[in-house]
């Protein structure tokens, strides 16, 4: 039985901007398929499988979840890590006889609902086309109608922007998976968290393709970055990662990254190729 590394978070575990079964994609990044940290770690790990259980745009709550639901899936010897997103996000169970990735919740980002909100500020659409569209396609997978919908923005505008009920999620969250690190130790499976702040110091799409696709998801190099921290943090025994863990490491993590041939930029190419 092969050993194997479990991944636990949202878009940015899940490898978004660069897989086609996740959303859109230019028909030119067919070129950098395979460039996410979560397919280039089985490079340097060359013992371990990847399974990857992250849902882009899930909530913490789902992610917790997730882990504990396939906890009977992980064994000694075997690898987790766990990617927290920002404490602000919701999800709503639809229905619980779905799996993680498919159907079973409806999750709410902050992103999606001020970009609701900013569609009715401008006026520019009626009724139901003041969805973003990446939500109007989830509402359509799960079923929902628009009058459910805005009773569910009525419900996550009472959460959003609350920084009171965040730090409380972030406190929560530090101890709960502070306790599962400890727990697994115990099995003799590590387990790595890692937090949301750190997402800034990896180059994003929009910036890498200078505006040409904006998204704020990680460039092939913004990838890079995070997998070279990853692998420094396993090497050296750090569990939790974060902005003060970057911070403090930021010296020994370059040059560890230059030392496995992940500084290498990778240039933004605009050509079309068929796929």
């Amino acid at each position: 039985m092969s050993k194997k590394i479990h991944i636990f978070g949202d878009s940015f575990s899940a490898g978004f901007g660069f897989k086609k079964d996740l959303g859109r994609v230019p028909r030119r990044y067919s070129k950098y398929a395979g460039c996410t940290w979560d397919v280039k770690i089985e490079q340097f790990l060359k013992d371990y499988e990847v399974v990857n259980y992250a849902v882009p745009g899930c909530s913490n709550e789902v992610s917790k979840d997730s882990l504990l639901q396939n906890m009977n899936s992980i064994n000694k010897g075997d690898i987790i890590v766990f990617g927290l997103t920002d404490h602000f996000r919701l999800s709503v169970l639809i229905d619980e006889n779905h799996d993680f990735k498919t159907g079973r919740y409806f999750n709410f980002t902050t992103a999606g609902y001020l970009k609701y909100l900013q569609n009715i500020a401008d006026n520019k659409f009626l009724g139901q086309q003041h969805v973003p569209n990446y939500i109007l396609i989830m509402l359509n997978k799960l079923n929902i109608d628009f009058d459910r919908f805005t009773a569910l923005v009525n419900y996550y505008s009472s959460f959003v922007d609350r920084r009171d009920i965040a730090l409380q999620k972030e406190s929560y969250y530090k101890k709960t998976l502070d306790g599962l690190i400890s727990f697994f130790g115990k099995l003799d499976v590590k387990m790595y968290v890692w937090d949301s702040t750190i997402r800034g110091d990896g180059e994003n799409i929009r910036i890498w393709s200078k505006k040409a696709y904006d998204d704020l998801h990680w460039s092939p190099n913004g990838n890079n970055f995070f997998l070279g921290m990853l692998l420094w943090s396993m090497e050296n025994n750090h569990s939790y990662l974060d902005l003060d863990f970057l911070r403090t490491h930021k010296e020994e993590i370059v040059k560890y990254t230059k030392s496995v041939n992940l500084d290498k930029y990778i240039k933004h190419d605009p050509t079309a190729i068929p796929i």
